[in-house]
């Protein structure tokens, strides 16, 4: 079985702080889009920090995904 993106495993934290940085393509994650006004076609970058919180575990930093749009009003393309 393939291993999914952005996995962190209970090992790795007993050793403290993972830091994930990088980019996945929207299919990686398996978005669903439904809306024929709106296009993931950039990929999804994120840079995040992940540790041990009490009985949980706790991922804090920043995800962007720019989305391509199209107006509902005049149908120009813009990315939001």
């Amino acid at each position: 079985m393939a291993q999914k993106p952005l996995v962190v495993f209970l090992s790795q934290l007993e050793r403290g702080t993972v830091e994930l940085t990088g980019e996945l393509s929207p299919a990686d994650l398996e978005l669903p889009m439904d809306d024929e006004l709106l296009h993931l076609n950039h990929p999804i970058q994120y840079d995040l920090d992940v540790e041990v919180v009490g009985e949980g575990i706790l991922a804090k930093g920043s995800v962007r995904i720019p989305i391509d749009c199209d107006c509902a009003r005049c149908l120009k393309p813009f990315v939001y």
